[in-house]
């Protein structure tokens, strides 16, 4: 783990004294976040990870890099990017629809985290965004039409 920061969200960072998290390869971004939000106006929900969830952490308690990626927040280098993916996950999955209705635009500066490409299956211009604890990402973000 890169030892001069502290994390948001680092207790459910992996265990393994193998793997870093968030990964070396990681940067420092000085632009814009596009993140799919619950309601018009983001919430502290918006910015909950993957890992909060204790189901999540069992199922991949074995499992690094999932892990480590849900500790991070889910998220895109361009409104466009974000827009297309959200097209296809209102497509493969009703549910998504009812939750993700739109895109927030969040302003980051390289003293918030470290963002690093993260590409699915799904989409392949997704990110993972790990925030530096104290970092107020809610109050930096606008939405953007979905």
């Amino acid at each position: 783990m890169l030892q001069e920061y502290s994390w948001h969200n680092e207790e459910y960072f992996p265990e393994s004294k193998k793997y870093q998290c968030p990964p070396i390869e990681s940067s420092k971004l000085d632009g814009f976040l596009y993140r799919f939000q619950m309601k018009e106006s983001p919430t502290k929900n918006d910015f909950e990870v993957a890992t909060c969830k204790s189901y999540f952490r069992e199922k991949n308690k074995n499992h690094d890099t999932v892990l480590c990626q849900g500790s991070g927040l889910s998220s895109f280098l361009s409104y466009s990017d974000a827009q297309e993916s959200l097209i296809r996950l209102h497509a493969n999955s009703p549910g998504m629809r009812k939750k993700f209705k739109y895109i927030g635009e969040t302003k980051v500066t390289p003293d918030d985290g470290l963002i690093n490409k993260t590409p699915s299956n799904n989409t392949t211009n997704h990110h993972t965004y790990w925030c530096k604890k104290g970092s107020d990402l809610l109050s930096k973000t606008n939405t953007k039409e979905s």
